[in-house]
């Protein structure tokens, strides 16, 4: 094994290749989860149309619930930054 500081760096690239490699199951797995996250988000807009509470509870839920949806749009929001960087990187590496 050669012993430079090139070297050690290129050996850490190769490496790192080599676990991008396994990323690409998840690309099968991308549409799967964008429905999951779409579905759960309508789940909260339909039980918050339909939830038949009033006043000081309706408003609430109605908050609680909008404080859900915003939270899956986030996570939502940054599966794709994520997505979209695992992208660019593999592109970059090929």
């Amino acid at each position: 094994m050669a012993h430079s500081p090139m070297y050690h760096r290129l050996m850490m690239f190769v490496k790192a290749a080599e676990r991008n490699l396994q990323l690409e199951q998840y690309d099968d797995l991308h549409s799967q989860v964008i429905t999951g996250l779409d579905e759960a988000s309508e789940s909260y807009r339909h039980y918050r149309a339909n939830q038949g509470f009033e006043g000081e509870t309706g408003t609430a839920i109605d908050g609680w619930l909008e404080q859900g949806d915003q939270r899956l749009d986030s996570r939502r929001d940054a599966y794709l930054h994520r997505s979209e960087e695992r992208r660019v990187g593999k592109e970059c590496s090929e």
